[in-house]
């Protein structure tokens, strides 16, 4: 099965977001920079509110960054979707921020499935989270790509879970411990990211925070 893809907007996620039930006081900002205080004075906003951040870059910069063998130690508490639809990295990116953070969606019932195989199974099959995310891929600044159109871009997300960031990405089998925390979660997510990017060449690289 595949999916439209989705554009890598801040304001298109946001809108998703919320038409799934996310609180309407949150949205996806661009971070334009992976150092805080540029991000920060850039923008004029805090990142202390920081819920979870999505990473947009090509598989291979991801593969780099976090190896195929990187242990896993999942937390039993993270709800984790499997990908089993092409394309639909976007969306699997969104519903994995939606079910681990403190929003009340409506696919909160996913996360009462006993795995992430059949959390995906459950997204494939579920014909009104078709219908939106075909909604919100028409709602871009850029033009609809065709349905069998190639990508090498991919979307992931860094969530905190303890004194632990966690990434979610559909393409593996579990979340992925990351790195630990050491100040608040953007802050630590962002030095993670800054040593493990500090020698790439592909500047096809976006990163949008969740806050509140």
């Amino acid at each position: 099965m595949i999916w439209l893809q989705l554009e890598s907007s801040a304001q298109v996620l946001t809108e998703y977001g919320h038409e799934l039930g996310m609180p309407q006081q949150w949205e996806f900002i661009e971070m334009p920079s992976l150092d805080l205080s540029v991000s920060q004075a850039v923008l004029e906003r805090s990142f202390e509110s920081t819920k979870a951040i999505i990473m947009i870059a090509p598989i291979s910069v991801l593969d780099r960054m976090i190896p195929v063998n990187q242990p896993a130690y999942p937390d039993k508490d993270l709800i984790f979707i499997k990908q089993t639809i092409d394309n639909a990295c976007g969306a699997i990116a969104l519903f994995h921020v939606l079910l681990n953070t403190d929003s009340t969606s409506i696919i909160s019932g996913i996360a009462e499935l006993d795995t992430a195989a059949a959390r995906g199974l459950a997204v494939e099959n579920n014909q009104q989270l078709l219908a939106i995310h075909q909604k919100y891929c028409n709602e871009g600044s850029t033009d609809v790509p065709d349905l069998d159109a190639d990508t090498d871009l991919h979307f992931i997300v860094f969530i905190a879970k303890g004194c632990s960031i966690y990434c979610m990405d559909g393409r593996r089998d579990t979340p992925l411990l990351v790195t630990l925390l050491d100040s608040d979660f953007a802050s630590s997510t962002c030095k993670f990211l800054e040593e493990k990017l500090i020698d790439e060449t592909d500047n096809r690289i976006a990163l949008l925070a969740l806050i509140e």
